[in-house]
């Protein structure tokens, strides 16, 4: 499926969703910023749309817009910690508090 994503952001807090062709959100991605660093707090997927790769699609495009701020991570969002970081050992890089980092 092909999705359409939008980013929005307001007071220093950013969402990035995921639309599917029929205008409904299936999925979004919340951070916010504070002096150059990141938390991600939420990743959400509807159940009708998980289990296809688009929760890391989301977590990438928040990553790559961080990464092209020059801003640092706080992974505070399990899927974050506990899913997409493992897969992406590259990224950590950018996490606070990581060696590298």
């Amino acid at each position: 499926m092909t999705y359409t994503f939008t980013h929005t952001e307001q007071d220093g807090q950013h969402v990035i969703e995921a639309h599917e062709p029929e205008g409904s959100v299936a999925g979004e991605i919340v951070f916010s910023e504070s002096g150059g660093v990141f938390p991600i707090t939420h990743t959400g997927v509807r159940p009708q749309f998980r289990g296809k790769g688009l929760a890391a699609d989301l977590a990438d495009r928040a990553f790559a817009e961080i990464e092209h701020r020059g801003g640092r991570v706080i992974p505070t969002c399990p899927y974050i910690q506990d899913t997409y970081l493992p897969r992406h050992p590259e990224l950590k890089r950018l996490v606070v508090g990581s060696e590298g980092a």
